[in-house]
Order: structure tokens, then sequence, then C-alpha cells
């Protein structure tokens, strides 16, 4: 059925890493089944259960399910095609899948998937959602068949990856009823410059800077508060930084990054890096002052993001020679408000702090705790069956 396509496919200079998660396995097999696979397919992945999900993104999602998590899974794959050849990054891609299409065990929500792209340039998200006629009970057609669904998968996902290659993917006619839609965000030079660590930064340091870094996802009204009283602190304008890559959370993709940045764009400059340590973040910004939570403050202390206690040393002590300065704010624990005068750190690090009395800022809110609450009311007007 799709043998020239196909052809076509492997035909392109592109090539990527592509990750299954919950369907999606004849289109690796239509892939796969073709001459000359190798030259598109760099390696495939299946992260199947949801510790092997968590392992794959560094952090397990708030849903296996989502387009959210279909994208991030992308952005992991685009940076491990990249691993494997990091002399084409700009042929490079990662492809992902995840649904959750017919089962035979009890489930929450409609028969869905999400299919996402992610490379140098852009980033691609087709949602699918598998939908019933609407009729008369007395007339009610039996469900789609998984076989039935993963047709359609299979043609969705080689139809977005033909788009992507610019190869003209013919309509197909299925007997199961569903709704696709394809969203996609073009990034500008700059940030695909930091994407593929062409550049560390789309904006230079200079001495003196005050970065906010964060996730910002999503942004809150203690990360506002936490810019003014930075500035009325320092006399000094506070930009937000914001990393593609992070030690314990997946890469970003560029639909992220236009949520966040736009996000912040109405209170204040974001400068967007490839540096998810602050060692990282130093030597791209000496001299700065780094606005900060003391949770952030305690992880740069541990040894366990160094890989022993003689590099953490070391890179405290190269914070030390960079001239940096941290701003930390308290934060609630476990009922109790968490400042520097509750915690042990080392003291080479303590003397780059000062301290934000709690007297002058107290919010007691997370991004996590925000988007898990928006997680559980979507999955709550979900339509769909128990």
């Amino acid at each position: 059925m799709y043998a020239d396509r196909l052809a076509k496919l492997h035909a392109s200079p592109n090539q990527g890493v592509i990750v299954l998660a919950g369907g999606g396995a004849s289109a690796l097999a239509q892939l796969l089944g073709a001459s000359g696979a190798s030259g598109t397919l760099l390696e495939a992945s299946v992260p199947y259960s949801a510790a092997a999900l968590k392992d794959f993104l560094g952090q397990a999602p708030l849903s296996s399910v989502s387009g959210e998590t279909a994208r991030s899974m992308a952005a992991v794959a685009f940076q491990r095609a990249n691993a494997l050849d990091p002399h084409a990054t700009e042929r490079n891609f990662g492809l992902s899948i995840t649904a959750a299409l017919t089962t035979n065990r009890a489930r929450r929500g409609a028969d869905r998937a999400y299919i996402a792209l992610h490379c140098q340039q852009v980033s691609y998200l087709r949602s699918i959602e598998f939908t019933k006629p609407e009729h008369k009970a007395e007339d009610e057609a039996p469900p789609a068949t998984r076989d039935q669904q993963e047709a359609v998968l299979c043609h969705e996902i080689l139809g977005l990856l033909s788009q992507h290659m610019k190869i003209e993917w013919p309509a197909a006619e299925f007997s199961v009823l569903y709704e696709s839609r394809t969203d996609w965000v073009q990034a500008p030079l700059d940030w695909q410059q930091v994407m593929v660590k062409a550049k560390n930064s789309n904006q230079s340091g200079s001495a003196g800077n005050c970065l906010f870094p964060g996730a910002f996802n999503p942004v809150h009204q203690g990360h506002l508060l936490m810019k003014t009283v930075a500035e009325q602190l320092t006399g000094l304008t506070v930009d937000f930084e914001l990393s593609i890559h992070n030690v314990d959370k997946p890469c970003l993709d560029y639909f992220s990054i236009k949520d966040r940045t736009q996000q912040l764009r109405a209170h204040g400059n974001t400068v967007l890096t490839n540096a998810p340590t602050f060692i990282e973040k130093a030597r791209i910004f000496p001299h700065a002052t780094f606005v900060i939570g003391i949770d952030t403050l305690l992880r740069i202390d541990q040894s366990q993001y160094y890989g022993s206690d003689s590099r953490r040393d070391a890179a405290l002590a190269e914070l030390t020679a960079l001239g940096i300065q941290f701003l930390v704010f308290g934060r609630l624990n476990e009922g109790a408000f968490l400042g520097l005068d509750q915690v042990e750190i080392s003291a080479g690090l303590a003397a780059r702090c000062k301290m934000v009395p709690e007297a002058i800022f107290r919010q007691d809110i997370s991004s996590t705790t925000l988007r898990a609450n928006a997680a559980q009311a979507a999955d709550a007007t979900r339509p769909g069956r128990l």
C-alpha cells in the first residue's frame, strides 16, 4: 500500500530516532520492511511501561498519553539522534507516538493518540481522537477494533513524516471514525542555534547580569513577585533564563519554548540557553547574580549532580572564581518556612548567598502543583468511558 511512498521516505536525507508508547508498531514495521530503512532509522525504542517511560524522559509525566508527553518524547529522541550522528543535526529528527487505543481493561477517556516530530527547524504535533458515530442506541455499531485504530495510526504517522520530508502523502478512507489535527511551531534561527548547541545562549552575557533561572511551567504570581523583589533588592533588571536542556527534566521542544516565552514576555526579557547546570550558566554569565529558591540552592550543593564530592567542590570553587552570587528565596517545606538558617550547605557556597527574609517574600505556590491540578481538571472533563 505504501511501497512507493516509503521508497521516497528512505531516499530522503532525513534520519532520526523513533520512540513508541502505546501504538504505532505497524508504522515502524512498514518503515523497517521497506528497502533502505537504515538510511532513515537511526534507532527505535519502545518505553511501554510507566517505569520505562519515566526512565526515557528522566521524570514521570503527569499523563502518559498527552500532547505534552509526546512532544517531550520527540525532543528527547531528537537529542538522541544528535548523539548518534552529531554532524547531521540539520537532517536529524525525533518522532514519537503515545496512544490509548481500544483495550480489554477499564480506562477513563476517549481512544486517542498523539504523534510528535521534533527537529532543528520545527516541532510538530498531530492529535488524533477516535469518535463514535451519532446514531440511535438500537443501531449502535460495534466499537472500533485495535487493528482498525492501528491502521489509522500507521497512516497518520507515515503521513506526518512525509509532511516533514515534503513528500506528498495520499488521503485514505477508514471504516473507523476519527479526527486529526496538526499543529507546528517554526523556530527562529537563534532558537535553533541554542537547540543544537551551536551557541550557548541566544543573548550574550555581560558583567553584572541578574538572572532568574526556571522552567516557568506555568508562570505564576510567585515568579513575578520574586522578580520584583529581586530588582528592588539588587537595583538590577532581572532577566528570566530558560534552559532548553535540564538535569532532571526532558529537554524542551519549540511548543514549550514558545508558550513559556510568551507567558514571560509581558513581565520582562527572557534569555534562552542550553545550560542545565549552574556552573554552565556561570560560564556564560560571569559575575552574575542568580535568583533561586532554597530547594535549588540545596541541589547546587549535592554531590549527586556532579558525580563526586571532589567534582562538587571544584564546581563551587569555580563559581566563586567567576564571581557568582545567589539571591535566595525561602519556601514552605512540610508546613514550615525553610530558609538558610534551617539548612546546612557548604561554607563556600553559603558565602555566595543572600537570603530574602520571610517578612519580605513568602508565596506558598509551585508550578508542579499547578500542573498537577490542571492535568486532573483536563482528565475529569475528557469525554469517554469508564
